[in-house]
């Protein structure tokens, strides 16, 4: 709206109000001592959109390794009632396999 009331006051060859808009528009493309301006705004939400892309690719992992932590939990719950040690073994690989799970989800290296 400021830029267009400036070329409105360029139109009708009103200097002063021109100007004052011009410094109005300017204030709003970039204001860095408040980082409110267009500027600084898109720096921050490209940011914001890199840790989400970041974070939508750790989620799936971390779901993973949630469910293998449950697994390895009922594993070890049935083998105390079962009196089985395979089962508990079992469940401690498992949970292994939570922890390797977990940790590509925190540091996505595959």
């Amino acid at each position: 709206m400021a830029e267009y009331a400036m070329d409105e006051a360029i139109r009708a060859n009103d200097s002063k109000r021109a100007e004052e808009l011009k410094a109005r528009v300017d204030r709003y493309e970039s204001e860095p001592t408040t980082g409110e301006g267009k500027k600084e705004l898109m720096l921050k939400a490209h940011q914001i959109e890199a840790e989400r892309d970041l974070a939508k690719k750790q989620s799936p992992w971390i779901g993973y390794a949630s469910t293998a932590y449950q697994l390895s939990i009922v594993l070890l719950s049935a083998s105390i009632l079962a009196v089985n040690i395979l089962l508990f073994w079992a469940s401690f690989g498992v949970a292994g396999a939570g922890i390797v799970l977990m940790s590509q989800g925190l540091w996505l290296w595959m």
